[in-house]
C-alpha cells in the first residue's frame, strides 16, 4: 500500500462517520427543541400573566424570536460542515486504498 495522506485511514473514516452522526443528532435535537419552544409559547402565557411575567415574556420573545432561527441555522451549517469533512476523508481514503470501499 502506498503512503496515505491520512495517518490512520480507518480511524479517520470512523471519526468522520461519528462526527456526521453526532452533528445529525445535534441538528435533530435543536430542531425539536425550537419546535417545542414555539408550540409551548403558543399554548399559554409563559412566566405568568402578571405585570412582571408580561415584561419578562416580552423581553424573552423578542430575543427568542431572533435567536431561535440562528441556532437552527448554526446546527444546519455544522451538519453541512460534517458532510464536507466526511466526503473529504472518504475521498482521500478511497484514493489511497480503494479496498476500504469494496465488500
Amino acid at each position: 500500500m502506498a503512503e496515505s495522506d491520512l495517518r490512520d485511514p480507518v480511524g479517520a473514516l470512523t471519526a468522520a462517520h461519528r462526527l456526521m452522526a453526532s452533528l445529525t443528532a445535534l441538528n435533530d435535537t435543536v430542531s425539536s427543541a425550537a419546535s417545542l419552544v414555539a408550540r409551548t409559547e403558543q399554548m399559554a402565557p409563559l412566566w405568568g400573566n402578571d405585570e412582571s411575567g408580561r415584561r419578562f415574556r416580552q423581553n424573552y420573545t423578542d430575543f427568542g424570536a431572533q435567536l431561535r432561527p440562528n441556532i437552527v441555522q448554526l446546527a444546519a451549517g455544522l451538519g453541512e460542515l460534517g458532510k464536507s469533512v466526511e466526503t473529504a476523508v472518504t475521498s482521500i481514503a478511497e484514493a489511497d486504498d480503494p479496498r476500504y470501499f469494496t465488500n
